[in-house]
């Protein structure tokens, strides 16, 4: 929090908007366009996932679960657990999914992106901190987000690989009728996650699916770099990508606003690019990647709402007749 202040506080806003003027109109509709094909892969991921249990849901469905889910995780700081529960819930309401099945492909799911995030987390850690002369703050600042990351994904491992236990401690604050419906859901999740777990070529496939997904973020970084001008290497924009998600993890604001751009800007600066240069470049950046999805999460949630409405019914009986 207070390396966002630090941020906003040295902010020339007229310096900030003649970085960003530099920045081709079409540049930015070019990474939206890969914005929503890395939405769009994220997607078949998910059905992939849910496919190797048995479920062969539509892709137009789980767009619709998975808008639902980024909505609720741009909206709280909750490092994106507010999302996967609404997964989980859409997923059972939605399509019918049982609990425990549903809460067995969110859970996988996380689990392996968190699995290729901390990979090229750590050699991003390592590159940076053996390629720049850093203080004491940087090295800090990485390894307790970096520690924040791996616990979070030990606790998520821990409960694909002992739901049993996790359930126990659970039923002390459920009734007995609650209690009875989670060992059933229990049941039905490690089910689900030995089918899984027992498809080990599978596995691989979603690890190298994720791979390709993240190299995707570090791609537009690159490509606002270089239309920035940026005297930076390939390399280095996308380590600097990494860890700046990295450090947004940590959930102080909805979304991880704020955290990710001065984040951003505290990296780049030991590596010779301008504050207000760095800025513009996480702020076009975020929007591509976060401003653009949160923007196009509200209006497929609208436009999904309003194909409910007796008004929508009728302006298609209109349009046939």
């Amino acid at each position: 929090m207070l390396l966002i202040l630090l941020v906003l506080w040295q902010v020339d806003f007229k310096h900030l908007l003649e970085h960003l003027s530099v920045i081709n109109k079409m540049i930015i509709v070019f990474l939206c366009g890969i914005q929503l094909i890395t939405l769009l892969l994220i997607n078949l991921q998910w059905k992939s996932i849910a496919k190797q249990v048995g479920e062969d849901v539509k892709l137009q469905e789980m767009i619709s679960i998975n808008m639902s889910g980024k909505f609720v995780e741009c909206v709280t700081p909750s490092a994106k657990a507010g999302g996967e529960a609404v997964k989980i819930f859409l997923l059972k309401k939605k399509l019918g999914i049982q609990a425990g099945k549903a809460a067995a492909i969110v859970s996988i799911h996380k689990a392996i992106s968190m699995s290729v995030f901390v990979f090229v987390n750590i050699i991003s850690i390592v590159w940076f901190l053996t390629t720049v002369k850093t203080e004491t703050a940087y090295t800090s600042t990485l390894f307790i987000s970096l520690l924040i990351l791996v616990v979070a994904l030990i606790l998520l491992i821990s409960l694909i690989l002992y739901p049993t236990k996790a359930s126990k401690l659970l039923s002390f604050f459920l009734s007995e009728n609650r209690k009875r419906k989670i060992e059933y859901a229990v049941v039905c999740f490690r089910d689900t996650i030995d089918l899984i777990v027992a498809q080990k070529k599978a596995i691989l496939f979603q690890l190298f699916f994720s791979l390709l997904i993240w190299s995707l973020f570090a791609f537009k970084a690159v490509i606002l770099a270089w239309n920035l001008n940026l005297e930076i290497s390939f390399i280095a924009v996308s380590v600097v990508t990494y860890l700046s998600y990295m450090i947004a993890v940590v959930p102080l604001l909805p979304g991880g606003v704020g955290t990710f751009e001065a984040g951003m800007v505290f990296l780049l600066v030991p590596l010779g690019i301008s504050f207000h240069q760095g800025m513009a470049l996480a702020l076009a950046l975020r929007f591509v990647t976060f401003w653009f999805v949160f923007v196009m999460s509200i209006l497929y949630i609208g436009v999904d709402k309003l194909k409910g409405t007796e008004i929508f019914k009728n302006f298609k009986k209109r349009e046939i007749y």
